[in-house]
């Protein structure tokens, strides 16, 4: 039977033909009888050898046709990224985005939109939205998915994938919100050639990016970003000098990004980075491998990671504490008795049993509200006025709030004085003589 087919090739890594013709495809399988008889292994009487996969590259043949790849080579693949080029004539961003992904060693596909229409490549690709799992779509001037694109690209969202649209003029060439910007791409509100100052032209990373930037922009034409800003269901992941220039969404379904600045504006060093960054995410998403502690807040975001009262900033300053490793909170470094969270909190070194090295240990300073781990001269003084500095309290084990700490009838500074243990509660016989402690008192008298 006869089926009508349109198919268009502008796959990068094959012939630049462009074809659409009206073929006999006798199985209906959408691959046409002439393609199957160039094929031992393919029958244009046998619909069900389009889901095979002669070559074992984890690609149907069918698959493999609509790419244009050869399906009887593993070699012969779709590559890992499928760029859309959405530019007009004669200013085709395209080699800023194959080089950077050449220097990341990132395999690619490429189609062209011819300045508007939506690909015929892509419609096809709206039928079977597994063969790429990375979109990244670009252009500058006037550019942007079509109503008809904005379908077609959400088929393929809807398959699990993800997005990367990148076109500071979609939303002008639309000329307003439209349902895709709003459930896809999570945009609440959009201003048009506002979100980055034309006296400074840099955007900076944020949020699961914070890390990136900030990088300079290097218009080759009028740079007329856009300030979005995301709705509850999104994220903003990069700043211009006005506002968000970019919104990301994980729906646990797809992944979306859509940056209102131009990636070819920037250095092929920082635009190699950036697209590295955006395909980890399209790989990751936005938390579920980014939450270590599950509380809902990006790791980037986190500054306690592991949730144990540790910020990052402190455990990444010392070797031994780990971000990411709670229990090495309730450890004790340094043997003082005050675990590494007690020392954060008290501000002491938990690497030295002393950080005041004023005699007093940090747990003994830390149990007594009148001393301070961190001050030296509190060691000199007397808490309670018995003539017993608290480092002299300290080194008898007499209590530093008590002038007889035992209750013996002695006073600290006399046992102190005359080698007695002020804590032992004992008179000793040569003053009590066995007698009460009030006949030895009356002795000291």
């Amino acid at each position: 039977m006869l089926a009508s087919v349109i198919l268009g090739f502008a796959v990068a890594l094959m012939s630049p033909m462009l074809w659409a013709v009206e073929a006999t495809d006798s199985d209906d399988d959408l691959m046409p009888d002439a393609y199957e008889n160039s094929y031992a292994f393919l029958d244009p009487q046998n619909p069900s050898d389009a889901a095979l996969d002669q070559d074992g590259d984890g690609y149907s043949n069918l698959e493999e046709y609509i790419v244009g790849t050869a399906p009887d080579s593993a070699a012969s693949k779709p590559g890992d990224v499928l760029l859309i080029d959405d530019d007009l004539p004669g200013f085709s961003a395209l080699s800023a985005y194959t080089d950077a992904l050449d220097q990341l060693g990132v395999t690619y596909d490429v189609i062209t939109t011819e300045a508007d229409d939506i690909p015929v490549e892509l419609a096809a690709h709206r039928e079977y939205p597994n063969i790429y799992n990375k979109i990244i779509w670009f252009g500058h001037t006037w550019m942007g998915p079509t109503q008809e694109a904005e379908t077609a690209l959400a088929a393929t969202l809807d398959a699990g994938k993800c997005l990367i649209l990148n076109s500071q003029d979609y939303f002008y060439h639309r000329e307003a919100k439209t349902a895709f910007m709003d459930e896809y791409l999570g945009v609440d509100s959009i201003v048009g050639d506002i979100a980055i100052d034309k006296g400074s032209d840099t955007v900076t990373g944020a949020g699961r990016f914070s890390e990136l930037g900030p990088y300079s922009l290097t218009y080759p034409y009028g740079d007329y970003s856009d300030a979005v800003t995301p709705d509850s269901t999104a994220f903003t992941g990069f700043i211009g000098d006005n506002g968000g220039t970019s919104i990301f969404k994980d729906s646990g379904v797809y992944r979306t990004g859509f940056l209102t600045f131009q990636l070819e504006a920037i250095t092929l060093v920082d635009r190699a980075e950036a697209i590295e960054a955006l395909l980890d995410y399209c790989d990751t998403g936005h938390l579920p491998v980014s939450d270590f502690d599950g509380d809902g807040t990006p790791d980037v975001d986190d500054p306690d990671d592991d949730n144990d009262g540790l910020p990052d900033t402190y455990e990444e300053s010392h070797a031994f504490l780990d971000p990411f490793n709670a229990s090495d909170a309730t450890l004790d470094q340094d043997g003082d008795s005050l675990t590494n969270l007690q020392e954060y909190l008290a501000g002491t070194d938990p690497t030295k049993a002393d950080t005041d090295n004023d005699g007093l240990p940090d747990s003994y300073e830390a149990s007594h509200a009148f001393l301070n781990p961190l001050k030296t001269s509190d060691a000199a003084l007397d808490q309670d006025n018995d003539e017993l500095t608290n480092l002299q309290e300290y080194l008898a084990g007499s209590d530093p709030t008590k002038k007889d700490t035992d209750n013996d009838g002695l006073s600290d500074k006399y046992e102190f004085d005359n080698q007695l243990d002020p804590a032992d509660g004992v008179c000793p016989t040569w003053v009590c003589g066995g007698g009460s402690w009030r006949h030895a008192i009356s002795l000291i008298k």
